[in-house]
């Protein structure tokens, strides 16, 4: 494993919803090709059965099974005079939690310096 790939984290409360192990699966790849501000994913569904190593069809199917739990909503838009457009795919949970998590370790750096001041005042 390499860690300059980087990693993906989502929220403990993911766990405990059923949902198949392909679903879940496929909300950490959206989650790793998202925007890191809106959580918009412009990933074809090619690429993303490829990198899972399966079909089309079980993609449309995971993408199903995680807008049925709220994970994910989808947007299509048509291409120029009706042709191909693309899909979108937005994790609907992605901003909020960044925003969370920015929060916490903004929290965690200032407690700790302020236990860092305390302690010299108490020297």
């Amino acid at each position: 494993m390499n860690p300059g790939r980087g990693f993906v984290a989502l929220p403990n409360e993911i766990m405990d919803l059923k949902m198949s192990s392909g679903a879940f699966r496929l909300l950490t790849l959206l989650c790793s090709y998202a925007n890191h501000k809106t959580g918009d994913c412009h990933t074809p569904h090619e690429e993303l059965a490829s990198r899972m190593g399966r079909s089309k069809p079980s993609i449309t199917a995971y993408l199903k099974e995680l807008r049925a739990l709220g994970l994910v909503a989808s947007f299509s838009k048509r291409g120029l005079f009706g042709g191909n457009g693309y899909q979108r795919h937005n994790v609907t949970f992605w901003k909020e939690w960044r925003t969370a998590l920015r929060k916490a370790g903004t929290e965690r750096r200032q407690k700790k310096v302020d236990e860092q001041v305390a302690d010299v005042q108490k020297a």
